[in-house]
């Protein structure tokens, strides 16, 4: 048996199209819970806590989605805790909960969108490829690529879309429909692009029986 293709196989299909539904549902659920936690504000307000508990819960709604296709979730939500721990920790800031500070005009929000996108884009995608690596060793790399440009997207165009509607309302509710955005953008696209890396990495027969030590890579 080949020792780089571990039996992580879906029992029941590949990941389709209902695979990047459940991702972006989780994705977004997982923030909306955090929320309960962690309170949105602005970068210097959100530090290591914030950002371990935010990464952390919303680790743990994706995870549920990994579970089902015997990935390991627990890497998965050890993965994001850790990233937006390290964000929080440092001038990055947990970047997904909080509004730019001092940034009104729409240019700036989507440069340092951009700009802030591309950090935690790799910090988390990074930490989230090494933890899939455990259960899948054929997970591609270019994984990274896909979760950053993800997240260049998800916050230029979240954060616009807050600092427009907070200009037309003058409400800092505003800013949490456009991280809401953010994080819809990132859940979609990062659906697309893990269901097609998994699809490649994950090559066993879909009738292989799990040994014990797989069994408990499920959780």
């Amino acid at each position: 048996m080949n020792s780089e293709n571990p039996r992580l196989y879906p029992s029941f299909h590949r990941p389709g199209c209902f695979f990047v539904m459940g991702w972006a549902i989780a994705t977004v659920l997982g923030f909306a819970l955090s929320l309960s936690i962690v309170t949105i504000g602005e970068r210097p307000d959100l530090g290591l806590w914030q950002g371990v508990l935010g990464g952390g819960i919303v680790g743990l709604t994706q995870g549920l989605i990994l579970m089902r296709y015997r990935l390991g979730s627990r890497w998965w939500i050890v993965a994001n805790t850790v990233a937006w721990g390290i964000a929080g920790a440092s001038s990055i800031g947990a970047i997904g909960w909080f509004a730019p500070r001092g940034l009104t005009a729409l240019p700036s929000r989507l440069i340092y969108g951009t700009f802030d996108g591309l950090k935690i884009g790799i910090i988390a995608g990074f930490s989230q490829w090494l933890a899939l690596k455990q259960t899948a060793s054929k997970f591609s790399a270019s994984w990274i690529a896909w979760n950053t440009l993800a997240w260049i997207l998800g916050l230029a165009f979240g954060w616009s879309i807050g600092g427009i509607l907070r200009q037309i309302t003058n409400l800092f509710i505003s800013e949490v429909v456009g991280l809401i955005v953010t994080w819809t953008i990132v859940g979609l696209i990062g659906g697309i692009a893990l269901g097609f890396s998994l699809r490649n990495a994950c090559r066993q027969p879909p009738d292989s029986p799990l040994t014990e030590n797989e069994m408990n890579q499920l959780f």
